[in-house]
């Protein structure tokens, strides 16, 4: 497929249309930020910095994004487990039982009962289970996608200890690196801000930087549009924005800026880790917990039957 479009992408080129022109038609395959840079190389003259400033920055955030997954990989592995044991006992085990407890006419309890109508309804029609799962997970996938849907996850995100801390300081990676490297890559300022703005990944932090690069169009210092949200950009950071903008070295110190921040944000996934793996451990016991009381109390009435 690659090969194909470096084919059309030279057929274009020969006929006389822009490079950056080429890889804006294949959107779906090259982000914005990677056809804006092109585009600035093209009308400065200095393509292949932009290349090479734009390998630079895709190389740094495939690492930041491994970093992430790789946190979150035992926490995700024990979310599975926990859901995989709680259907294997509820769909195998507890049906076993129920037949047993019907044949000795055991009054089973509030929660047994609950239970069982669960285990009921999951093994009535595997076929439908499948259904309504994927229509959740495809429901949710489409859901984030919306509008709605980003802004509610958003705020979620910003709501919940520890997890607000990581979130944030990733956002800040991406905004402080990606700002850095267009500006290296001889954007100017208010088209580095728009990608900028689509490229950080969170729209509260997008509605801030269009909303600064609004106030810079009108003359105000980014340093300054930003100090307009403390609570999104911290005061370290539009410090060494406002010593950048005066010494004409405003990506040098965004880059510095983003290589400092990146070892904060190992510190807040070893955090983020620390703080979830008990927490799974002790909600995976609950569950677990819960189900196994549910079918002990009622093998334990059947059992006094025969004493």
């Amino acid at each position: 497929m690659f090969k194909e479009f470096l084919l059309e992408a030279r057929t274009g080129v020969l006929n006389g249309q822009p490079l950056s022109r080429i890889f804006e038609n294949n959107s779906r395959y090259f982000s914005p930020i990677f056809v804006g840079m092109i585009r600035a190389g093209e009308s400065s003259g200095t393509l292949g910095k932009s290349l090479t400033e734009l390998n630079r920055h895709l190389n740094r955030e495939y690492k930041l994004i491994k970093k992430v997954k790789s946190a979150l990989t035992y926490p995700a592995i024990l979310v599975v487990a926990s859901i995989g044991i709680v259907i294997i006992m509820l769909t195998f085990v507890l049906p076993r039982l129920t037949k047993s407890f019907a044949q000795n006419n055991v009054q089973l309890p509030l929660l047994t009962k609950i239970l069982v109508n669960i285990s009921n309804a999951l093994i009535y029609s595997p076929l439908l289970d499948v259904l309504i799962a994927g229509g959740i997970i495809g429901g949710f996938m489409y859901f984030r996608k919306t509008k709605i849907g980003k802004n509610a996850l958003s705020y979620l995100m910003f709501k919940i200890p520890v997890v607000n801390n990581l979130v944030k300081k990733i956002v800040l990676v991406r905004f402080s690196r990606t700002l850095g490297g267009l500006i290296s890559g001889a954007l100017s300022i208010s088209e580095s801000l728009v990608l900028t703005a689509k490229a950080v990944g969170n729209d509260q932090y997008e509605v801030a930087i269009l909303k600064a690069n609004d106030e810079i169009k009108n003359g105000i210092p980014l340093s300054q549009a930003l100090k307009n949200d403390p609570k999104l950009f911290p005061s370290f950071l539009t410090s060494l924005i406002a010593v950048g903008e005066k010494t004409g070295t405003l990506d040098v110190v965004l880059n510095n800026f983003s290589n400092f921040y990146e070892d904060d944000v190992n510190n807040a996934l070893k955090d983020l880790t620390t703080f979830l793996e008990p927490l799974l451990l002790l909600f995976m016991g609950l569950v677990v917990g819960l189900i196994a009381v549910s079918i002990l109390l009622p093998i334990y009435q059947m059992v006094g039957k025969f004493n």
